[in-house]
């Protein structure tokens, strides 16, 4: 449980903190099956990071059994908050078991039952709700908003959750939270859930205009336009970046990652390798001039890189995210070897480290 608010809490921070630490205490015999169901899921996902950190056990030996097809029946027939955040835990669990049910089909499920749940309109069913509860639903939207981004990303698909987010506030410190002594704890966790909201806001623009819109309009852009939308995509890119490095410290242990540097540079180099990805966006662009092959290999190369640090250290998650990253990465390899022969040397000393990767799985 410690390992889930560590960690992806500070990702995904939908759920009762407090509620989760009373049941994990104690769940009577009397409590809704729904925070037996949760605190199981969240145990089980928090062996998940400690099983990349090297803090235990494989999962095979870990005891944790996912009934996904009654999780899946339950939560469809009932639809209701407690069936989304059971649903996101599901999720983020099935991404390290390859022999679960397709991620991208629960978040499917997951965004049209928060649009049904009035998740996506701000004020909608909200009358009466405690400032403490309308949060708790605010923070639910973004992290469904972080989860589904993330998916449609690494499946190169349009997002599930269409609804424009600049609606929805962000998440924010409550009263009750800003009262107790762990309020520079809070502050701190969610400094850390905004700046992974702009990550993928700023991965899901890449996509929508460079690759899905990009792609499938070819000509209907100048050259000078599709220039001026990398220059802009990629000044967001920076300042996405510099503001990491603020909010970035120093991990005692390995268990905790998305305030890192490591995660950082990986992310950064991510989000430069899609901007810059050989496609028919790209190919129009002027700065396509300037980011030829030797560039793009440059890019490959510091992705990379930084992933294998992120693996040399344990605070590589070994799921299906990681996995479908790296695909593309291998396709600019090829694509570079095609391109210019004589970068064949390195292009193999870059192969090799994407190899070592891939073995990890």
């Amino acid at each position: 449980v410690e390992a889930f608010l560590h960690h992806v809490y500070r990702a995904y921070p939908f759920l009762d903190k407090e509620r989760i630490l009373r049941a994990a205490v104690d769940v009577p015999n009397d409590s809704p099956e729904d925070d037996a169901m949760i605190l199981y899921m969240v145990m089980a996902i928090g062996h998940t990071s400690l099983e990349r950190s090297g803090k235990a056990p494989s999962a095979g030996t870990a005891g944790f059994t996912i009934a996904y097809a009654e999780i899946l029946q339950r939560c469809t027939m009932e639809e209701s908050i407690y069936s989304v955040q059971i649903l996101i835990l599901l999720a983020l669990y099935s991404l390290f078991d390859p022999q679960g049910p397709s991620t991208w089909t629960i978040v499917g499920i997951i965004t049209r039952q928060a649009v049904s749940l009035g998740l996506t309109r701000p004020g909608l069913l909200e009358d009466g709700l405690t400032p403490q509860t309308v949060q708790l639903r605010r923070r639910l939207f973004w992290s469904i908003f972080v989860l589904d981004r993330m998916m449609a990303v690494s499946v190169g698909q349009s997002p599930g959750l269409t609804v424009e987010d600049a609606m929805i506030p962000l998440p924010t410190i409550t009263v009750e939270e800003f009262a107790t002594p762990e309020r520079a704890e809070v502050a701190a966790m969610l400094q850390v859930s905004r700046h992974v909201i702009e990550l993928r806001q700023l991965e899901a623009r890449i996509l929508s205009t460079v690759h899905l819109t990009g792609g499938c309009l070819p000509g209907e852009k100048a050259p000078f336009d599709c220039s001026t939308i990398t220059a802009k995509l990629r000044l967001d890119i920076e300042d996405w970046y510099s503001q990491g490095c603020l909010i970035s410290r120093p991990e005692p242990d390995n268990v905790r990652v998305h305030d890192t540097m490591g995660w950082l540079n990986a992310r950064y180099y991510h989000l430069l390798l899609l901007l810059h990805y050989p496609c028919r966006f790209n190919v129009r662009s002027d700065v396509n001039g300037i980011f030829r092959v030797r560039s793009l290999l440059e890019l490959v190369r510091k992705f990379l890189q930084y992933n294998r640090v992120l693996l040399s250290s344990r605070q590589l998650p070994l799921n299906r995210i990681t996995l479908n990253r790296l695909v593309p990465a291998c396709l600019v390899l090829l694509h570079c070897f095609a391109s210019d022969a004589d970068l064949a040397d390195p292009i193999r000393i870059e192969t090799r480290v994407c190899i070592d990767i891939l073995g990890s799985f």
